[in-house]
């Protein structure tokens, strides 16, 4: 059986028997995890690890957000990109036209309807009111008529 690798030695096994080496691992376990007491300046230790921490991040943050602009208006120096881009802007203001210009359409052909509704109703009034005119003229003349023929009876 292969023992424990002793500390300091690299790789090198130290050959044990089962029960010691149980013991010395529990023996090892303990003292690795026995509770010890911090230094007096561990706390200080640790709040200017953590100040200096963030404060790296933080310069760190701010680097990379400068090289991601620098790498962005980078990619707008090169002309081929800049071509693209005017091509797709092309086509976007094409897109819009296209869009206003079909509403356009739209809301010209909704008004000729519309238009075209109420001429069709007034074309039905004009001949409602000849209708009813016509009626009422055909009254008069045959009133007209028959005065006409009474008065040449008496004659």
């Amino acid at each position: 059986m292969r023992g424990i690798y002793e500390r300091g030695t690299g790789c090198q096994p130290v050959p044990h028997n089962n029960a010691d080496m149980n013991h010395d691992l529990e023996r090892e376990l303990e003292k690795a995890l026995r509770r010890h007491e911090p230094s007096h300046d561990f706390a200080d230790r640790v709040m200017a690890r953590i100040a200096a921490e963030s404060a790296a991040t933080h310069v760190a943050a701010r680097s990379e957000l400068s090289n991601r602009w620098q790498r962005f208006t980078a990619l707008w120096q090169m002309p081929s990109l800049q071509w693209a881009a005017a091509g797709a802007l092309a086509c976007l203001l094409m897109m819009f036209a296209t869009y206003r210009y079909r509403e356009h359409q739209r809301i010209e052909a909704e008004r000729f309807a519309l238009e075209q509704a109420e001429g069709e109703r007034a074309k039905e009034q004009v001949i409602l009111a000849l209708q009813i005119a016509s009626a009422k003229l055909n009254v008069a003349q045959r009133k007209v008529r028959e005065s006409s023929e009474r008065n040449a009876e008496m004659r």
